[in-house]
């Protein structure tokens, strides 16, 4: 049990535990992508970039897998937030006390 630990938590240099940070790889339009370029695709995507390799037209923010030509969808998707229902408001359903008494 001892071992499996150190192989997660990876032991520093002064015997004290630390993450292991694990190393991304993402490729967009046959570059290898920096941290800090991860970082920026997932801030524009508003979620997580999973390792691979894809293309990404960086104007119009139209993305897909490397190698097929079929656009997967938009970077930005993710922020839309698709799963949330429209609020009372939204749906025409909120009232004031005035609209009751009339």
């Amino acid at each position: 049990m001892r071992h499996a630990l150190r192989l997660w938590l990876g032991i520093g240099l002064l015997g004290q535990a630390c993450l292991v940070q694990a190393e991304r790889y993402v490729v967009v339009n046959g570059q290898r992508q920096t941290q800090q370029q991860i970082f920026a695709l997932e801030r524009a995507r508003c979620g997580p970039v999973p390792n691979g390799h894809y293309w990404l037209n960086y104007r119009t923010g139209v993305w897909g897998y490397a190698g097929n030509p079929r656009p997967q969808g938009h970077i930005a998707d993710n922020c839309r937030n698709p799963g949330r229902r429209p609020s009372l408001s939204e749906r025409g359903m909120l009232f004031s006390p005035h609209d009751y008494v009339r």
